[in-house]
């Protein structure tokens, strides 16, 4: 937490400390000023135990204003007794209180009245999912501190995700004491339909689930793709199964995907597909030769594979074979370097992952294509040293050598305006007599060449080095 104004006060005498700790972030609508005491002694058996308590404390934030508490909390080697620990609003609170250890005879209990879930959704938020909702209800746990049995009866409501309505959930677990694991079960309230049921064993630590999501809104995968493709529409069904011990988990099943469609960010080509299905295995999801269209219903077979083996860096290859479809469809507010609508045939690969992302195209041109590139000044267009003039017997001119280099370093340190693009973009594209290029020298007074012919185009971008 970045906190540009923090005040702490404090004062320890006696094995007594006094701690007072104000802060304020207008960036973040963000303030607060926490308090609390803390005593250090032994108790009757000589043990060492530290006493504290929240004093009355506040935190603001976006004109919310929590007020935090609690009487004494006591915590020595063997346990941990709370005692009304709250965190409330007005018409929202949040209650702890209980003994937690190593005993089945002691238990921890959290209430949650009209809750505002996405407090406790900060994980989410990292990855781009803005998760709001209220819950309601109890869960408890015995011998927290050994080998837990949790019970619990949460209901979940007004749920959103990315301002994406979920119906309303019932989360209900139970200890299993034959098999000595906790039985969980996710159910949607309105059509008493069960979404997840599994189960938790915490000695071993393993773990096991079965889900059964119906219309899940695709656009949810815009955050995890975010600068690679956008405005993704449709549905899907899931069925899958994660089971695992601790940190190792495995996943496996089936997606049924409808009416998917979605734009690559960097060539603004939209593509759709009508129905796919994902096959899940040992946490990849994998499609193979399904059909995919462009705006303009010309068709071609798409290939992907999303690796979740390590869900804080999630790695993804997307291959498209076009058959004459739209490959490039930008203008120049859209990326000022190059830009037009290209028609192609071949290969576009998207591999990736959290540290980034690169596009491959390798394709020959189809249809009316048309590719516009602008030079970077008016300069006349023979300075340009990725412009030749040939004619059979004669010499190249060397006299406007400092001028063409001159060029060329206004290209490579001028700003870019690439749509804040940070994909690498490998491109090697055959240009037939079908295509034309324009060289934009100044389109205000209609200083164009246009250029129709064979030949390869090869292109390399890496902004995060400015290289084109």
């Amino acid at each position: 937490m970045h906190t540009p104004q923090l005040t702490v006060m404090g004062g320890a005498k006696n094995d007594r400390m006094h701690l007072s700790a104000g802060f304020d972030d207008p960036a973040d609508s963000l303030s607060g000023m926490l308090s609390l005491w803390a005593r250090v002694g032994r108790d009757s058996t000589g043990m060492r135990r530290v006493t504290m308590s929240v004093l009355p404390s506040t935190v603001s934030q976006g004109g919310q204003n929590w007020r935090i508490s609690s009487d004494e909390i006591s915590i020595d080697t063997a346990r941990v007794v709370v005692n009304d620990f709250m965190i409330r609003t007005d018409n929202q609170m949040l209650h702890v209180d209980g003994v937690a250890s190593r005993s089945r005879s002691d238990s921890l209990t959290l209430r949650l009245n009209n809750f505002d879930i996405s407090s406790l959704a900060g994980f989410a938020m990292g990855m781009g999912y803005d998760v709001e909702g209220r819950s309601n209800g109890t869960a408890s746990m015995k011998s927290a501190l050994y080998r837990g049995e949790l019970t619990s009866d949460i209901g979940l409501d007004d749920v959103t995700i990315n301002g994406i309505a979920v119906p309303p959930l019932q989360l209900d677990s139970r200890w299993d004491f034959e098999r000595q694991r906790v039985r969980i079960l996710i159910n949607n309230r309105t059509t008493g339909d069960n979404i997840i049921r599994g189960y938790y064993a915490p000695s071993t630590g393993r773990y096991y689930a079965e889900a059964r999501i119906e219309d899940m809104n695709m656009s949810l995968l815009d955050p995890i793709l975010s600068g690679v493709v956008s405005g993704t529409s449709g549905t899907a069904t899931a069925m899958l199964e994660i089971s695992g011990q601790n940190r190792d988990a495995s996943m496996a099943g089936s997606i049924e995907v409808r009416d998917l469609a979605t734009t690559v960010d960097f060539t603004q080509a939209r593509y759709t597909v009508p129905n796919a299905t994902i096959e899940v295995e040992d946490n990849h999801l994998r499609a193979s030769n399904v059909r995919v269209y462009d705006s303009e219903q010309n068709g071609g077979l798409l290939t992907m594979d999303l690796n979740l083996q390590h869900t804080s860096n999630i790695s993804y290859v997307m291959r498209v074979m076009p058959r004459k479809m739209i490959v490039l469809n930008t203008t120049s507010r859209d990326n000022d370097l190059f830009y037009g609508k290209v028609y192609a045939s071949g290969v576009a690969t998207i591999s990736g992952s959290k540290k980034g992302a690169t596009l491959d195209i390798v394709a020959s041109t189809e249809g009316n294509s048309q590719f516009f590139m602008p030079l970077s000044s008016k300069t006349d267009v023979s300075t340009a040293d990725f412009v030749i003039f040939e004619k059979p017997g004669m010499q190249l001119d060397t006299m406007n050598y400092l001028e063409r280099k001159k060029l060329m370093f206004e290209r490579r340190n001028r700003t870019r305006t690439t749509g804040g693009s940070t994909m690498n973009i490998n491109i090697e594209l055959t240009a037939n007599p079908n295509a034309e290029v324009q060289l934009v020298i100044d389109p205000t007074v209609g200083d164009i060449i246009k250029v129709r012919g064979d030949g390869t185009l090869n292109m390399r971008i890496v902004p995060s080095a400015n290289i084109f």
